[in-house]
This record gives structure tokens, sequence and C-alpha cells, in this order.
């Protein structure tokens, strides 16, 4: 394991496998299990740069905000109109954590900068009802934020060489399932023979 950097080049040679990482150490392994996730380097590096996203025209957000003295211990889902979604739970640490998701057409959302994406969800929610304007008020002074464009990976191949990809690295079947943890462990199990 080597942890805090990553590889730039993976050369697959016949009988091991060249790995250059961006510290500029470089390394010789028998064998290289990419499992960085679904934006996986290891893929782009071995498979190129052509993606294997299917997007689900579905972006979603993921943050946390201040616990209120209305907050309990139960979840709230509210489903808006215009294929809008809000989920606001409680974390065991005195916030709450949220999610905010609405369908839409991909058009790269997921590339724009913090600000930019949190303006675009004040745009989408900002009449969706339910707790948003709390919601979107918390939203603007969050630390912990993340946002994505939902997508599978779908690949042909797993492997090539001596380089395999496990996990939402190879087969993602998109982060809303649930399913990502199960399948990467079936995927593993495969990949041992």
């Amino acid at each position: 394991y080597i942890f805090g950097d990553h590889p730039v080049s993976i050369n697959d040679q016949k009988d091991q496998v060249q790995v250059t990482f961006a510290s500029g150490k470089s390394h010789e392994f028998d064998l290289v299990i990419g499992a960085d996730g679904i934006g996986s380097k290891t893929r782009r590096l071995i498979f190129g740069d052509k993606s294997p996203m299917n997007y689900l025209n579905v972006y979603i957000a993921y943050f946390t905000i201040p616990s209120t003295p209305s907050d309990n211990n139960w979840a709230r889902w509210y489903n808006a109109t215009k294929g809008r979604t809000i989920l606001i739970r409680p974390d065991g640490q005195g916030t709450m954590r949220v999610s905010l998701s609405f369908r839409s057409p991909q058009c790269g959302y997921e590339n724009l900068t913090e600000d930019k994406k949190k303006e675009v969800l004040q745009k989408v929610f900002h009449d969706a009802g339910f707790e948003t304007p709390r919601i979107l008020h918390e939203l603007m002074n969050t630390n912990e934020f993340y946002f994505e464009a939902i997508g599978q990976v779908k690949m042909d191949h797993w492997s090539k060489g001596r380089v395999a990809l496990v996990g939402d690295a190879a087969y993602c079947p998109a982060p809303i399932t649930g399913m990502g943890t199960s399948l990467a462990l079936i995927g593993a199990y495969i990949l041992t023979g």
C-alpha cells in the first residue's frame, strides 16, 4: 500500500508493472489493482480518457448543517415537484446531513466551482417548499459540501494485462443505489477466481 501519493503513469510490461507516482518515485509491482472510485485515475491511465460513465440525468449534493431544537432523531424525506428531492437526517454528532437531488440533463454542473454549484442549488430549490429556506441558508455557510452528477460506470473489461479495477472504478452501480460496497466485494471475489 502507498498512501498520500498517486500514479501518473502505469507501464504494464510482460513480467511486471512499472508505476511512476506524482512524488517522482517509481516502483515495480507484480499486479496493480485500481480501487480509486468512480473518477478513477488508474482507469484513465490504463484504458484511456474515454469515459465509461452512463449519466442518469440526476445531480445530487451532500452537506452538513447545524441542528435546531425542532430536529429530532428521525430522517425526513421530501419529494418536491419538478423531480427534486430533499433528505435531512441527524448524524449523531449534533448536526444534520442533507442531500438535495434534482433531475436535469447532463450539462456540466459538476465541473463548476463550489460557489457556482451552490448558486445552482439555490436556483433549483428556491420554491421547493418543506424546510428549504433553512437548508438553503445553511448551504451557503457549510464547509462540508460534495456535489456530483449521478452516473454508472459500465465497462466491457475490468482488467488489462497485469492491471485490474475493482469497485466503483470498474462497475459503479450509481451512488444512489446503496449497492456500491456489495458490488465491490463481489467483484473482488470474482477477481480472485
